[in-house]
């Protein structure tokens, strides 16, 4: 049965290979020829590059549902492209790719980690997210031993749990685990402190290592739409956070040691519980963004726009309140219990206005309208 469409012929390869990159991409291969990454072609390419000089080769979005054996002879191999393909897993000679640096094998149907993976020792981008078929549920272990990944992507599967040594993998800056089933991070996990990116949001977690702060280097952090009911309080540590989002949570209040995010810029704490904004935020004076819809507040302290203590929130540009209390119509609300909306709330908020030109969502639906016809807001969330 004839290939769909035409694989190119071995000795036209030579017209197909450009400064060392093969590019298949995106024509509905159903498989490559046996002898794709064996060099046969004797005088024919005349000294230009071949096969076994490539660095890149794509073959990502076609329909091939395994590679030949022989990868092993792609000796200079530095990028390997699979993405959106009906793979299972790879050749075991694969894990001969011994200069690989980046392998993309994201939108194809592993179940686990291939195990030749495990030897790609050079590796430092790693994409296996979106498997199909309900996505990959375990890990091979041998990950942990790719000690040089510093962007590891795994999110959109349907993972219970992260191996163990984890944190053997120090080098990691950007972790995306983003939509799977974890219920909780390993102790090792805070051992990868080089992080600066990290993606645990629309998971099933329940809380953080207690040293969850040693994970320093953290600038951005999604944790959103997880069952986190409490930050350890080691979180004040985390001292270079720029945007933090906990929207969809639990959360009642925060650590103590919030305050120490004086660089943050971006807090979302909406779809929470809290019934009054913590106190650390008025230190936060470097944010721009502050996201309160659907809570249960039933004031803001005044605080938040300076007072005799600490300059407030000199920055702020966006303050969303809309959802509180005063929908006395929602189940969730506390009965009774309406959002005061006091005179030193108003002047907080004509203070924002005026010092930041902050654009502010209310509480009351009504007066976010009244507020919108005064060009005070931008948008309600």
């Amino acid at each position: 049965m004839p290939l769909l469409p035409c694989v190119p012929k071995k000795a036209d390869l030579k017209d197909e290979i450009d400064r060392n990159t093969l590019n298949l991409s995106n024509r509905n291969l159903q498989a490559l020829p046996p002898s794709i990454f064996q060099d046969t072609c004797g005088d024919c390419f005349h000294g230009r590059p071949t096969v076994r000089t490539l660095e890149t080769f794509d073959v990502s979005h076609n329909n091939l549902h395994h590679l030949p054996l022989g990868m092993s002879e792609l000796a200079n191999l530095r990028k390997l492209n699979l993405r959106n393909n009906e793979l299972i897993g790879l050749p075991s000679d694969a894990c001969h790719l011994d200069y690989l640096t980046s392998l993309d094998i994201s939108e194809n149907k592993l179940d686990t980690l291939p195990p030749a993976v495990g030897f790609m020792r050079r590796l430092k981008v790693l994409k296996i997210n979106k498997q199909k078929d309900g996505g990959m549920s375990t890990l091979n272990d041998k990950m942990c031993d790719l000690t040089r990944v510093t962007k590891l992507y795994i999110g959109e599967n349907n993972l219970s749990e992260l191996p163990w040594h984890i944190g053997h993998m120090k080098s990691v800056e950007e972790f995306w685990a983003q939509h799977n089933n974890l219920t909780k991070l390993p102790d090792s996990f805070t051992h990868m402190d080089r992080m600066f990116w990290l993606r645990l949001d629309h998971n099933k977690l329940t809380k953080l290592p207690d040293n969850f702060g040693d994970l320093f280097a953290l600038t951005h952090v999604e944790l959103e739409y997880n069952n986190l009911t409490a930050l350890p309080e080691s979180f004040g540590e985390l001292v270079h956070m720029v945007e933090l989002v906990l929207c969809g949570n639990k959360l009642t209040t925060l650590p103590e040691g919030i305050k120490n995010l004086v660089q943050c810029r971006h807090l979302d704490l909406r779809a929470n519980k809290f019934k009054e904004v913590p106190e650390g935020i008025k230190w936060m004076n470097m944010l721009e963004k502050l996201l309160l819809t659907h809570n249960k507040l039933t004031s803001v302290p005044s605080c938040l726009a300076g007072d005799e203590v600490c300059p407030g929130l000199i920055k702020l540009k966006m303050l969303h309140l809309w959802d509180n209390p005063t929908h006395s119509d929602r189940n969730d609300r506390d009965e009774g219990k309406e959002f005061e909306e006091t005179p030193e709330f108003e002047q907080m908020c004509e203070k924002l206005i005026e010092k930041n030109d902050c654009k502010i969502v209310y509480p009351n639906e009504e007066e976010a309208t009244v507020a919108s016809d005064n060009f005070r807001i931008s948008s309600i969330w």
